[in-house]
């Protein structure tokens, strides 16, 4: 078999796996699986050194719990193998339009007192709000918020509205949303307009450690601070329509500059 033969197999192979989606579109999500595929090989790898080490596979995997000094980082029990499997079948299954519902869906995965991170489009939560009739993005928000016959509510305990300029595909600001099956808070949801909260550089914008520490401390100490968070009521959530964007909820003065230039 020749490079070009190995080539078209690979790409109808690809071509198969993504079925009916754009290829510019399946690479938002195929990347993500593929970078999670690559941190479970590497912490496979650094269990068996460790069980090597001392001699049995279990007594690693506890000291790796124990100790998080001893591996290069920590994914929890059960997060590998057959959840990485799972997580692969969630995303075959899906067709145009409903793709969105690959973080839902990963919400089942998470055990029962679980929480999960996920970075999406702005647009994620607040599309669909304000909306006569169904709307898929809106419906889905609601689901976290208040459940349904499948999917236990009140999941989302946090929306952070990052910078614009930080990914090196779009210069467009992100979402960070962390859902949390065990909230601390039930019933409240913690949204930071961190849109301010980074530092200019050439060619993307950063979070400088003392931006990081504040996103860090505002969640620790779970509190409301002028004109970068606000705590919200599920009930209030449901007022807005499920509109979770935190720009809607926190006021900022558009006449200071976005980040500020500091060398690195």
């Amino acid at each position: 078999m020749d490079i070009s033969t190995l080539e078209n197999w690979l790409w109808e192979a690809a071509c198969s796996i993504r079925g009916p989606l754009d290829a510019p579109k399946y690479k938002d999500y195929i990347l993500p699986l593929l970078f999670y595929k690559r941190l479970s090989d590497v912490y496979e790898d650094e269990l068996s050194r460790l069980s090597k080490e001392f001699g049995d596979d279990a007594m690693a995997r506890h000291l790796a719990q124990e100790d998080r000094a001893l591996i290069r980082f920590y994914i929890p029990n059960g997060y590998t193998g057959l959840r990485e499997r799972h997580l692969w079948s969630l995303h075959a299954g899906y067709a145009p339009g409903q793709l969105r519902r690959l973080g839902l869906d990963s919400a089942h995965v998470c055990l029962e007192e679980g929480k999960m991170a996920v970075v999406l489009d702005t647009g994620d939560v607040s599309h669909g709000s304000g909306n006569q009739g169904s709307n898929r993005e809106r419906d889905i928000r609601r689901t976290f918020v208040e459940g349904d016959l499948v999917t236990k509510g009140d999941l989302i305990e946090v929306v952070i509205l990052l910078p614009e300029n930080l990914f090196y595909n779009t210069t467009a600001p992100g979402i960070i949303m962390v859902i949390n099956k065990a909230k601390p808070h039930p019933g409240e949801i913690l949204l930071i307009n961190a849109s301010k909260l980074c530092a200019k550089g050439r060619p993307k914008n950063y979070l400088a450690d003392e931006h990081i520490r504040q996103i860090y401390e505002i969640y620790r100490d779970w509190r409301a601070e002028e004109g970068v968070s606000a705590i919200i009521t599920t009930q209030e959530a449901a007022r807005n329509d499920y509109n979770l964007s935190p720009s809607r909820y926190v006021a900022s003065d558009d006449v200071e500059p976005p980040c500020h230039w500091r060398k690195r």
